[in-house]
């Protein structure tokens, strides 16, 4: 996968994303000064936030990709990827190890070094809750630079709250299609600036070891 090609799945992805939150303005807006408009914000609400996550889940999950295709030298990449693709191996050092798995572990890592990087296990694990610490946290894992992102951490922790206490059943104030309508223009601005910071990322090679860009 070139890196034309990839930029270009991510903006695919994205704009899919736009449309189907589109869809889900033209339902609300349906209730829109009716008694059922608090509900259908309420409904609308843990949708948004799933295509926040999802779209976050997918391009990482394109850029795992990009990154195999690369046939990158593991000597190369980044301590973050290659931590991340070595992460099934070093899950086995916890706790005290026989001498055994202690062989086996350095006879994966020579495999590992004699081959094209690959990432063996490619979840993207969001916990289910990709607030701000969590986000910058997989990112961080994945060499990837969001920092400039940093001035909407309050504003995705309070809508991945507000999803939680709606998914839990919580008591939550009468909202308007107006406040839906705030979410989902933040939540869509922020896949954008996410976007764009993958795409800078990538094309500045941030995924090697030795990065002088």
């Amino acid at each position: 996968m070139e890196t034309e090609q990839f930029l270009e799945k991510i903006s695919e992805a994205l704009d899919r994303k736009r449309y189907e939150i589109l869809k889900i303005k033209r339902v609300l807006l349906s209730c829109r000064d009716i008694q059922l408009e608090s509900t259908a914000v309420h409904m609308g609400i843990p949708v948004l936030y799933a295509h926040w996550e999802g779209f976050v889940k997918q391009s990482l999950t394109y850029y795992l990709e990009f990154l195999e295709e690369l046939s990158l030298n593991p000597q190369d990449a980044s301590p973050q990827i290659l931590s991340f693709a070595l992460r099934k191996q070093l899950k086995t050092l916890s706790g005290n190890q026989g001498l055994d798995k202690l062989v086996n572990f350095v006879d994966q890592l020579h495999e590992t070094y004699s081959s094209p990087l690959v990432f063996s296990d490619r979840e993207i694990d969001t916990k289910s809750n990709l607030n701000w610490k969590n986000f910058e946290y997989l990112c961080n894992r994945l060499s990837l630079d969001v920092s400039s992102l940093a001035d909407q951490g309050k504003k995705l922790s309070a809508l991945v709250h507000l999803r939680n206490s709606i998914a839990h059943g919580g008591r939550e104030p009468k909202y308007k299609y107006a406040f839906f309508e705030v979410q989902a223009n933040f939540t869509i601005e922020l896949m954008e600036r996410f976007e764009d910071r993958l795409g800078a990322c990538v094309t500045g090679g941030r995924y090697c070891r030795i990065n002088t860009h």
